[in-house]
């Protein structure tokens, strides 16, 4: 594993909103996690206030010519200290994650960036109107991006329009198939994940409730019984979720993520309990590791 740090950058400026709808900037950097094809490496670098980490691993497998390489990102807002992190952020977060080929993104904003181009909605989610589908013309290389959006601000009230704490699934590749996915809690609270297909693959992006992430284990079950639903006679789907999951994979006293007693029932191909991709490195501003990813056991995947 290979860790730099890199300066923090000099003062920045402010900038203008960088979504359709205003959304509300807060103190402390973005982080984010990054799986991309190649041997684990670990980065952590600086902006404004928080480090932030990025993690390679191998991808999912079967998808031809670079095997789906993909990236995960609470981006904490549009905004961060009035950076727009869409123009300003963005392109260097996907340079050093080598391009990837699927980005799962958390508190995106109030809605899509500018510049992009409402589309129908893609199949599995048509009339839902919690869901838009758009094109993305962007000034980094490759400049074409296809983003679905998710409203998921209000766990008590999905309908509640605008905030922060919504979602996005972003594709070098037009998005044919999308799903979206809610789980059962005890609190009576939801806070759905959005899935896309990527030939034999689903990437899934997920925010866990705060306070531990209670409901994060009956997402990802839910997550396998769609994705297995939704396979076609004959036809194997794996899965990949990629979250701000609210609650370490690991912990001393045994409350991390993968500890808990319900964690090997989620629903896999093989029956067997997922695995976690994870850097090993703080995320959160808190030094606690919060955003990595889940995928079956079945995927290939190294780490």
């Amino acid at each position: 594993m290979v860790l730099q740090i890199a300066p923090r950058p000099p003062g920045l400026a402010r900038r203008r909103s960088g979504t359709r709808r205003s959304a509300r900037a807060r103190s402390g950097g973005p982080r984010v996690a990054s799986l991309v094809l190649g041997t684990v490496q670990a980065l952590l670098l600086a902006l404004v206030v928080v480090p932030f980490t990025v993690l390679a691993a191998a991808p999912a497998h079967a998808l031809p010519p670079n095997e789906t390489p993909f990236l995960t990102w609470n981006m904490q807002g549009a905004t961060t200290e009035g950076v727009n992190l869409w123009t300003d952020y963005m392109p260097s977060i996907l340079r050093e994650a080598r391009y990837p080929q699927v980005v799962m993104l958390q508190e995106v904003g109030a809605g899509t960036p500018d510049n992009s181009a409402q589309l129908p909605n893609p199949r599995g989610t048509e009339g839902n109107r919690l869901v838009t589908y758009v094109e993305w013309r962007s000034s980094m290389r490759p400049s074409r991006w296809y983003l679905l959006f998710l409203q998921t601000n209000n766990p008590d009230d999905p309908d509640d329009s605008g905030g922060r704490v919504n979602t996005i699934v972003m594709s070098q590749s037009q998005i044919t198939d999308a799903t979206v996915v809610e789980a059962d809690h005890s609190s009576g609270r939801n806070r759905p994940s959005l899935g896309i297909r990527q030939g034999d693959d689903w990437y899934f992006s997920y925010h866990a409730l705060s306070g531990g992430g209670d409901d994060a284990v009956h997402m990802l079950d839910a997550i396998g019984d769609r994705v297995e639903a939704l396979e076609p006679e004959g036809r194997r789907y794996d899965w990949t979720v990629g979250a701000d999951f609210n609650v370490r994979p690991e912990t001393e006293d045994g409350r991390g993520l993968t500890q808990r007693e319900d964690w090997p029932i989620i629903t896999t191909p093989n029956g067997l309990a997922p695995r976690v991709l994870n850097s090993g490195q703080p995320t959160h501003r808190s030094g606690r590791e919060l955003d990595y990813a889940g995928r079956p056991r079945t995927a290939a995947a190294t780490g």
